[in-house]
């Protein structure tokens, strides 16, 4: 679920969840079924690359959002939505 705020100058959209992007990733591939090598071969992205992804050791990046976009069906902008709101949550936690 998602919240918007607006003021004056800016909406701000927090999540009520803590949904990590990771744990969006194993939660669309759960959704149809690929497994992480199949996500490898299918984004041309290596198969330590997608286990790092999976397993939160790695951040999304533009260029990884934009290879995920086409085959999990979710837009590149939302990969890095949820990159940058995790982002911002870390480093809110540990203000």
């Amino acid at each position: 679920m998602m919240n918007t705020r607006s003021d004056e100058s800016r909406v701000e959209i927090t999540y009520d969840y803590g949904v990590t992007p990771n744990d969006m990733l194993m939660q669309r591939m759960r959704e149809i079924g690929m497994t992480q090598i199949q996500l490898a071969i299918r984004t041309g992205l290596s198969r330590k690359t997608i286990n790092e992804l999976v397993h939160g050791k790695q951040r999304i990046t533009h260029e990884t959002a934009l290879l995920l976009e086409p085959v999990l069906g979710y837009a590149a902008r939302f990969w890095m939505d949820m990159q940058h709101a995790h982002d911002v949550g870390s480093i809110k936690s540990e203000a």
